[in-house]
């Protein structure tokens, strides 16, 4: 493979690139390059240019560096940490950092051990070389075969690993927020100074009780995994409360695995029926699945009971991966709606993203392409109370003008009206052929009044962003009922608008609870500004642990999780 890539530089004419690959494989003990590497130089010395020899190598530390390669490492480039490790040996006038003449320090060999724990953090061992780093460092130890296990090589490997660790657990691999600040060149180096080097890493991991709680649930699912005895459950038909059925014994004992059933429940006198005990049981696990906790085994029931455990092990790492993408800590309130639980969460106070002092049922965008919800985040900037619908032009062109041409009294009947333009001043017009027209062209446009009909409801809260998705009110309260609820264009559309408006308009002056109420039964349209904007983080997770620490589980409605999958598996530095 090493040769392979030569050949393939070699191409496009020897550079300098060439000659620092070739000091990197040379120092790595690769000495079958040497050849290959003598022609690149004769090659060089014919076309006129400066031949490799000329370039100078002051330390096998610094050619690594120069060269942002590792031989022998998963991923050898490392783009991603390259500046980072150069700040990192400047500060310690290029001296190694975890090896003392030639031999490995007590703080490498807990390094070592601190990235063996990757796996329980639902991150891989081998992504931060740790078999192999655990290789060089008994050869170290004994002092045996010095070239292949240089000790810049291992010096280097270490730190570039502790780095990616470190980044990783901090704020994710391919987080879509911003980053939150971190000087992993700093904790790196007082790594390699002395002192805990597993509190070091702990503490900048997510301290919040979600967090925690996911990575005891992969311990325990990854346990059930590993469980010869353990498998899914077939049930015939629908199971009804009462009813007789072989596969009840069957179901009783995974759900007595899962935890759903408790393990002080009494005996029952027919293991084969249907009981109450059990129905609690199902009712628990239809709950923590994003079921309707109807007690009845049916279709979707069984379709979650079936799931093999090794996918909820699966989930579950990409749930700690999304987790670390949030903030660690609320510095005022906070706001994190998550699309696959339909869920919003309002944090209040200082500390870590703990408990939350409202969660409310959301509705957000169909699960088909250019209707989504997408992830991002933002700053809740304003309320506006009686808002007035601008209707988007997709919307108007495909669904009201088919219903305006069968129906034109729909327009009057809904509260809207043709204008020009969307805030502002506005002109009226009429309905009629030419104006239809205009509307299926875009040159007009379509806004509903504020009222009771209004699609945003009585209020609709504004956090800028390119996709223009905000959160609102809405008239259609039966569509809060069913357990999966993405029915909207793309917004948020929230159970209890009085509850967030209040939550973000606490500290604004004069906004009591009855004014609140007041502007809400209003028909004119008011902005508020606030004064303090609030951090809206519209998230995207298909497994979490609830304030109760009851693991959660919900359906993949997007597929993204396929598509996190495939792109973690590209591997450091996650470019393209």
């Amino acid at each position: 493979m090493v040769m392979e890539t030569l050949w393939e530089k070699k191409i496009t004419g020897p550079s300098r690139a060439h000659g620092r690959l070739c000091a990197v494989l040379l120092i790595s003990g690769l000495t079958a390059v040497a050849p290959l590497c003598s022609a690149f130089e004769e090659e060089a010395r014919s076309a006129g240019e400066v031949p490799v020899a000329a370039e100078p190598v002051n330390s096998p530390l610094r050619t690594l560096l120069e060269a942002a390669m590792l031989p022998g490492l998963k991923w050898p480039r490392f783009t991603d940490h390259r500046q980072d490790l150069k700040h990192l040996y400047q500060i310690r006038n290029d001296k190694l950092l975890w090896t003392v003449e030639g031999k490995p320090t007590q703080q490498a060999v807990a390094a070592v051990e601190s990235l063996g724990e990757a796996n329980d953090k639902g991150l891989l061992t081998s992504d931060y070389e740790v078999p192999l780093l655990k290789r060089w460092l008994d050869r170290l130890t004994v002092g045996v075969d010095p070239i292949a296990s240089q000790p810049a090589l291992f010096d280097v490997a270490l730190s570039l690993s502790l780095m990616r660790y470190l980044s990783s657990l901090h704020g994710g691999r391919v987080s879509p927020y911003p980053p939150q600040p971190f000087d992993v060149v700093d904790t790196v180096e007082r790594m390699a100074r002395g002192g805990d080097i597993s509190r070091m890493i702990a503490s900048v991991e997510p301290a919040s009780r979600i967090y925690s709680g996911l990575q005891r649930a992969l311990i325990r699912y990854r346990a059930l995994a590993a469980e010869a005895s353990y498998a899914p459950v077939t049930v015939t038909g629908v199971l009804r409360p009462g009813m007789h059925q072989a596969s009840v014994p069957d179901l009783r004992r995974l759900l007595h695995t899962l935890g759903d059933l408790p393990a002080d429940v009494s005996a029952v006198e027919d293991p084969e029926i249907y009981d109450s005990q059990l129905i609690d049981a199902v009712k628990r696990f239809q709950k923590r699945h994003g079921l309707a906790a109807d007690g009845i085994v049916g279709k979707a029931t069984m379709a979650q009971l079936g799931i093999p455990i090794a996918q909820r092990v699966e989930q579950i790492r990409l749930g700690l991966e999304r987790f670390r993408w949030l903030p660690n800590s609320v510095a005022r309130s906070l706001l994190i709606a998550n699309i696959p639980s339909f869920e919003l969460y309002g944090f209040r106070a200082s500390g870590p993203v703990d408990d939350p002092e409202f969660v409310m049922k959301v509705i957000v965008g169909k699960a088909r392409r250019g209707l989504r919800t997408p992830e991002f985040h933002a700053d809740m900037k304003y309320v506006i109370f009686g808002p007035y619908w601008n209707v988007p032009a997709s919307i108007t062109r495909n669904e009201i003008v088919p219903i305006l041409r069968r129906n034109p009294g729909y327009l009057s009947r809904q509260g809207m009206e043709i204008v020009d333009r969307f805030g502002g001043k506005v002109k009226r017009y009429p309905l009629n052929a030419g104006t239809i027209a205009r509307l299926r062209s875009g040159t007009l446009k379509i806004r509903q009044r504020p009222g009771p009909r209004n699609a945003l409801g009585r209020v609709k809260f504004l956090y800028p962003n390119p996709y223009s998705v905000y959160m609102h009110d809405t008239p259609a309260k039966r569509l809060f009922q069913p357990a999966r609820r993405d029915f909207s264009h793309g917004c948020i559309r929230v159970e209890d608008p009085f509850r967030l408006a209040e939550f973000v308009l606490r500290d604004q002056s004069g906004w009591t609870k009855k004014r609140i109420q007041q502007a809400m039964r209003s028909s004119k349209s008011k902005r508020v500004n606030l004064r303090m904007p609030v951090p809206v983080y519209v998230f995207y997770s298909t497994v979490l642990v609830d304030w109760q620490g009851n693991t959660r589980f919900f359906d993949d409605i997007y597929g993204l999780d396929a598509i996190l999958r495939r792109r973690l598996a590209k591997g450091y530095p996650y470019s393209g």
